[in-house]
């Protein structure tokens, strides 16, 4: 999996999965971001050169990937949705009818074909 910013600015393609512990019964957002979402960086841009920092290098400007699909698998069910261009993710909202463990897989869908993990996700109870 991807652990740095060149490797997420550059688009490295990476898979894992997540392991989840829900503790409340409720609907869920689950959101997947190609950048951290403090950055305000869609899917499809390309992040800035970074700043120099002392003692090492900016970093490099993120390449333009073109994300057509996202989606996830939640201990074998599917969810997937087109991705909309205008956007800072792709989303799905899940309701969790049983507490417990819960295995998570995420990707991106390339236009190509390719299938990537999304480097960030957030996950917010909705009720």
């Amino acid at each position: 999996v991807p652990w740095n910013q060149n490797q997420v600015r550059f688009g490295q393609v990476g898979n894992g999965y997540y392991m989840l512990d829900f503790e409340e019964i409720g609907t869920y957002a689950i959101n997947m971001y190609r950048y951290p979402e403090e950055s305000r960086l869609g899917l499809h841009d390309e992040a800035p050169i970074g700043q120099p920092v002392d003692g090492g290098k900016a970093y490099s400007k993120g390449l333009k990937l073109n994300i057509i699909g996202a989606g996830l698998e939640l201990n074998g069910s599917l969810y997937e949705n087109p991705v909309n261009s205008n956007k800072k993710y792709a989303g799905v909202k899940i309701d969790i009818k049983e507490k417990g463990e819960y295995k998570l897989e995420a990707w991106f869908e390339l236009a190509d074909g390719t299938k990537m993990v999304p480097y960030f996700m957030h996950i917010e109870r909705l009720n």
